[in-house]
């Protein structure tokens, strides 16, 4: 089976796009939120454009703000990857989102246009993104951080095996597959969803690993099950 290292959200849209081969969890990884209600509705109050970097922001978002304020925070977003796009039409309809051609921070941050934005991020997120927003007098609001659910460790601990396709998504997902491998001697085989990633995982990288790097995630499902049929 295909097991990525996520959260909730990303093993449902994985499982959506994907329909065949099964997408199994559990999801290892869970957004906490680590800032105040207040100062979110009133930095979304300022209605400036935003930049939304994961389902996961949206879903902090909706979750701290009424629809009125969320709706008018939203109204106008440029949104890394089609996952997070849909979030955001999910609860906002008539939002004007962009999606950039390349779904990841870094390649936004050399293309983003000269006007204030804000950034409604992780607290993992890419350094080239927050300077890139601060330049242009923007704001940047870490909403959440990824946590690791250490009894969803243990359970795929036991269940996991050579035979399974890991999908790391995040650098979150590289500390998990860190604390999910002491102790156990499965070898499954991996796919990361850009160089960036692999990078990261570094010697603690199974060893059979695809890259994806295209950068376009509305692709990434189509070469998941080319390396999982492979």
């Amino acid at each position: 089976m295909i097991v990525p290292l996520s959260t909730e959200r990303f093993i449902r849209w994985l499982s959506r796009e994907l329909g065949s081969p099964p997408v199994r969890g559990p999801p290892v990884l869970v957004p906490v939120p680590k800032v105040d209600a207040g100062e979110v509705s009133r930095i979304a109050s300022l209605g400036l454009p935003a930049i939304v970097t994961s389902p996961n922001a949206v879903d902090i978002l909706e979750s701290m703000l009424p629809h009125s304020v969320l709706a008018a925070a939203l109204s106008k977003s440029i949104a890394i990857g089609p996952m997070t796009a849909d979030a955001i039409l999910s609860i906002v309809p008539d939002a004007s989102v962009s999606v950039p051609d390349e779904h990841n921070s870094r390649s936004l941050a050399s293309s983003l246009a000269d006007a204030r934005y804000v950034l409604w991020c992780s607290e993992g997120v890419d350094r080239s993104l927050v300077d890139a927003v601060e330049r242009r007098q923007g704001l940047v609001v870490r909403l959440y951080r990824l946590d690791i659910d250490e009894r969803a460790i243990e359970e795929l601990r036991r269940s996991l095996s050579d035979e399974d396709l890991v999908v790391f998504a995040s650098g979150a997902s590289v500390s998990a597959w860190r604390w999910l491998r002491k102790g156990t001697d499965v070898n499954p085989r991996a796919v990361a969803v850009s160089r960036r990633i692999a990078d990261v995982l570094a010697s603690d990288a199974p060893p059979l690993l695809a890259i994806f790097e295209d950068g376009d995630m509305r692709k990434f499902p189509h070469f998941l099950r080319a390396v999982y049929g492979g």
